[in-house]
């Protein structure tokens, strides 16, 4: 099975960082036959795509607006990246939900207009440390799927995958042990289930993000469910990163 590597730079490198970043990267893992990407900030996306054009590489926004155009100030939208040739974009990160109160309904919006353009979403969903103390983590997540993905079509996930990033484990050194992360991804599809059907559920794809490092991930990798890994604040050292696709 292939699974996705995708490090999410955040408001970090420079696009001559990048440069030096994928340079040895590719020597690195020269070979492996896993899916991997790169989430850049927007000022070096068109930049990096063209950087790793001849490469299997593929390169992501962290965020787009809803909206076409328009005065929003600061702002990107999804015409913007189509032509950069963004292969993809993140959606619903827990820290945009935090620091700019995303609500599931703007989620949405961006998650049908980034379909129209055709670039692949990773919709970020998880629950924070007080939902799991209350029990309501499953709650949390149904609200997220089933508001976020509001009007998407069965064909539609197909260029969709999950990100599952329990918030309290997200930069805090926190992992979530491997029962927990099937339970959760077994919720998911349960959920998926329940929006769309069970063929629709077996072939969504999962993947963890959520303090992965080169130190967890061989006990990580053991989960038979997910697809892959988000992987943060590791994903900045190049070594680190390439550690983690080749384990």
């Amino acid at each position: 099975m292939i699974n996705y590597y995708f490090a999410n730079f955040k408001m970090n490198m420079t696009f001559e960082d990048i440069k030096n970043y994928t340079d040895s990267l590719l020597k690195i893992i020269d070979g492996n036959k896993n899916k991997v990407g790169l989430f850049v900030s927007h000022t070096v996306l068109c930049q990096t795509k063209e950087l790793l054009k001849d490469t299997s590489i593929l390169v992501g926004a962290q965020n787009v607006h809803y909206e076409e155009k328009g005065a929003f100030t600061g702002e990107i939208n999804a015409s913007m990246l189509k032509e950069c040739d963004a292969d993809m974009s993140l959606i619903g990160h827990s820290e945009r939900r935090k620091y700019y109160k995303e609500t599931n309904n703007e989620i949405n919006k961006k998650i049908k207009i980034l379909m129209k353009h055709n670039i692949k979403v990773v919709f970020c969903i998880g629950e924070t440390k007080q939902d799991r103390t209350l029990g309501n983590a499953r709650k949390v997540l149904y609200q997220q799927l089933s508001n976020g993905l509001l009007g998407i079509y069965e064909n539609e996930l197909e260029n969709i995958i999950i990100a599952y990033e329990p918030v309290w484990a997200i930069g805090t050194g926190e992992t979530a042990s491997n029962k927990l992360i099937e339970e959760s991804v077994c919720h998911i599809k349960e959920i998926i289930k329940d929006l769309y059907n069970n063929t629709i559920s077996e072939k969504i794809r999962v993947i963890y993000g959520g303090s992965v490092t080169p130190q967890n991930i061989k006990t990580l990798s053991k989960i038979k469910t997910i697809h892959g890994f988000l992987i943060g604040g590791a994903s900045l050292n190049c070594n680190n990163f390439a550690e983690i696709i080749n384990n």
